[in-house]
């Protein structure tokens, strides 16, 4: 009714500017009317008197304009808050450009926001915050039609003071619950009741000043625009704290966006409003309605892209039914064209007939009806799926992999497309709450190896129970699979772990044959060369007995390293300070270092002073090992530092030399009793040092290896009071 009789005014005449019914000026114009040319404190003014005539309402006002010819000058007795004024302002036909820039702004935007509303209640009743967007969004297209009838149709002026003070209620209600409630159900009801009561009360009084007492039924409405000014930098306010305290990245988008069209919607108008109403600037309020429309356009943009509300399903389903209703209506439609065609228009068409046709094609357009209704089904609701076919196929890939990252890659890629989810992972932990859409647990018996956490489905539906199912299954699954996998493992290290026990047992048995059959004749054969060399004058033997001796040496040198290596090491722990184990292992190398050019660097941190319980001998042995290497490669000089760091229990000690590093044809191989690369060595360092390592309940590992630097890291605990068996 408001847009009708507003429409009415099109190719018109009328005065030039609009006047609420009790005569005060509204700021609702466009800048080349002739009220504003001619200087009419739009902000403030009251019409006293018309050529004369007092002013009675604004209907009479127009009618005065409408009879004069256009461009006749009239006159207005106006009263400013200082003194009365009179202005002549001609008449003016309204224009369509005119009619579009005031009141089509407000009624469009009045008609998109009551269509966003409905459709938002349509889609999801049951939920607060739909509820209160939708009486917002309602609420300010109401304020929006009834400011049109304000300034021009005077039926429903007192509505729009209600609906005015109401406005400010509706979007605090709707920031306390949007995106998450704030207060919680009890005191929110009771805040939203009392600023809700409180605004009615001030809506139904400045209704009932408008006639008896304009000048305040004026400053009330001041007050109210103020307020909607405050509401909206409010909403805003606790958009951006809900945007921060987001607990998923989900949440965290949907914020950001609606606070983008907050920000656009509110602010501007916020801070005309406040210009308007509190410092006095003077223009027309029509051009605050246009940036409102960002906000509802971007809580539309949240619900189809981001399932806000989780209303995207309802709306994509409710549009793919429509297209399928119309078409066939469509061809419904068509067929009967096509029947009356063909069929003489002199001739009827029996009832019968029609029943016949329609018979007819209804039965043609089911097979492409079926269709259309599975795709829809699949599309959103996935109702084709076989839990049976998708286990099968699953168990077939994943029994053909070997390694537990490959399992749950394959299973997380697999549920992902099975149910056309947006995300998928095999997790460590329980995901955080409200992050994952569906959760199971990966296991086995009572052992937890890990969480299936499956993200929403992109077309937004809810999880059927056979979906729920397959997910619960592919958990299950996956977990025997990761099960076995792991018993495999545990086997394969046992079966190591024998082949390692029995080398050290045929190296034992070696060892000791070694050690009767060859180190006594060799103690024979290297006290015969002592013998021949302190009795025998000629210098040409010299050399010869000296180069047997060394070799006789080098010999029972590798003959005690085969012994040492098999013999079980006797781990005896006492507390010594780790940066002094570390100075004597450096003092020890410090000769050949300096000969080699090489300097000795140590650091031990946190605490260099940190005590440690352990077999300060093997340690010992052991770091001296690990330098003597790296300095049998620093030819060239260079850095060798040992480092330690302490912390949660252990202690990690770092060899690294500035050496040419280790082929990778190597790395593999280091730690294997008997491999060497050099004619000189016997291969049994590194092992040794291993064996060492897990001695003292630790491990030794190449940590990282190439040119210009090689690091080993020997890992142990500080506190080692209860050694395993020696072996």
């Amino acid at each position: 009714m408001v847009a009708v009789d507003s429409a009415r005014l099109l190719g018109q005449g009328f005065p030039g500017f609009f006047v609420w019914d009790n005569g005060y000026l509204a700021s609702f114009h466009d800048a080349h009317w002739t009220g504003p040319s001619s200087g009419l404190p739009l902000n403030g003014g009251r019409v006293l008197r018309l050529d004369d005539a007092p002013f009675t309402d604004g209907m009479a006002l127009i009618e005065h304009a409408q009879a004069q010819p256009v461009g006749s000058p009239v006159r207005y007795e106006i009263q400013t808050p200082e003194t009365e004024v009179q202005f002549v302002v001609p008449t003016m036909i309204m224009t369509r450009w005119d009619y579009a820039t005031t009141i089509g702004i407000y009624l469009v935007n009045a008609l998109a926001f009551f269509a966003i509303g409905v459709a938002a209640l349509f889609l999801r009743p049951e939920h607060i915050q739909v509820r209160m967007f939708a009486g917002a969004i309602i609420t300010l297209g109401l304020v929006l039609i009834l400011a049109i009838d304000l300034n021009t149709t005077y039926r429903f002026v007192e509505f729009y003071f209600v609906a005015e003070a109401m406005l400010p209620a509706c979007v605090i209600g709707f920031g306390l619950v949007f995106p998450t409630d704030l207060l919680g159900r009890r005191r929110r009801r009771m805040v939203s009741g009392s600023i809700f009561a409180l605004a009615l009360a001030t809506g139904i009084m400045n209704a009932s000043l408008f006639y008896q007492a304009p000048a305040t039924a004026r400053t009330l409405t001041n007050i109210s625009w103020v307020w909607i000014g405050l509401a909206g930098a409010c909403l805003l306010l606790v958009l951006g704290y809900s945007l921060f305290r987001a607990s998923s990245e989900r949440e965290r988008v949907q914020g950001a966006v609606v606070f983008s069209g907050a920000m656009v919607a509110f602010i501007f108008g916020a801070m005309g409003l406040l210009a308007f109403f509190v410092v006095g600037w003077t223009f027309s309020l029509a051009w605050w309605v246009g940036p409102l429309f960002f906000f509802p356009l971007t809580v539309l943009y949240a619900i189809f892209r981001l399932d806000l509300f989780q209303a995207e399903r309802f709306i994509r389903t409710t549009l793919g039914y429509t297209v399928a209703t119309a078409a066939v209506v469509l061809a419904y439609a068509a067929g009967v064209l096509l029947q009356e065609q063909t069929v003489s228009s002199s001739a009827s068409i029996s009832p019968a007939a029609s029943f016949v046709f329609l018979i007819s094609l209804v039965v043609v357009f089911e097979p492409i009806r079926r269709s259309v209704q599975r795709g829809i089904d699949r599309m959103f609701y996935r109702s084709v799926l076989d839990p049976a076919h998708e286990l099968k196929e699953s168990s077939l890939e994943i029994a053909a992999l070997t390694d537990s990252t490959q399992v749950r890659e394959q299973l997380a890629a697999r549920i992902r497309d099975a149910l056309d989810l947006e995300w998928a992972e095999t997790i460590p932990d329980p995901p955080a709450p409200g992050r994952a859409a569906l959760q199971e647990p990966i296991s086995y018996r009572d052992e937890l190896l890990g969480w299936l956490a499956v993200g929403p489905k992109r077309s937004g539906a809810p999880f059927s129970h056979s979906e729920r199912e397959l997910v619960r299954g592919m958990a299950s699954q996956s977990a025997l699979a990761l099960r076995n996998l792991q018993s495999l493992e545990d086997l394969r290290d046992t079966q190591d772990s024998l082949v390692r026990i029995e080398r050290l047992a045929v190296i034992g048995e070696f060892s000791r044959a070694v050690a009767h059959g060859i180190r006594n004749p060799l103690a024979s054969i290297r006290a015969a060369v002592q013998i021949a060399e302190t009795r025998s004058d000629e210098s040409r033997i010299a050399s010869p007995l000296q180069e047997a001796m060394e070799q006789a040496d080098r010999l029972d040198r590798r003959v005690r390293e085969l012994l040492e290596y098999s013999r079980p090491f006797e781990s005896r722990n006492h507390e010594a300070r780790l940066a002094g184990i570390i100075d004597d292992v450096q003092r020890s190398l410090s000769g050949q270092a300096k000969q080699q050019g090489v300097r000795l660097e140590s650091a031990v941190r946190p605490d260099p002073n940190v005590r440690l319980c352990t077999d300060v001998a093997l340690l010992t042995e052991a770091l001296l090992e690990l330098g003597a290497n790296a300095l049998r490669v620093m030819s060239s000089g260079g850095t060798l530092e040992m480092s330690a760091e302490t912390g949660t229990g252990q202690v990690v000690i770092e060899v690294r030399d500035q050496g040419p590093g280790i082929p990778d044809n190597v790395r593999q191989r280091i730690f294997e009793p008997f491999y060497t690369t050099t004619l000189d060595r016997s291969g049994l360092g590194l092992p040794t040092v291993r064996k060492i390592a897990t001695t003292l309940g630790g491990e030794l590992e190449l940590a990282d290896s190439g040119p210009g630097e090689t690091t080993f890291r020997f890992v142990f605990p500080i506190s080692n009071r209860s050694p395993a068996p020696r072996g």
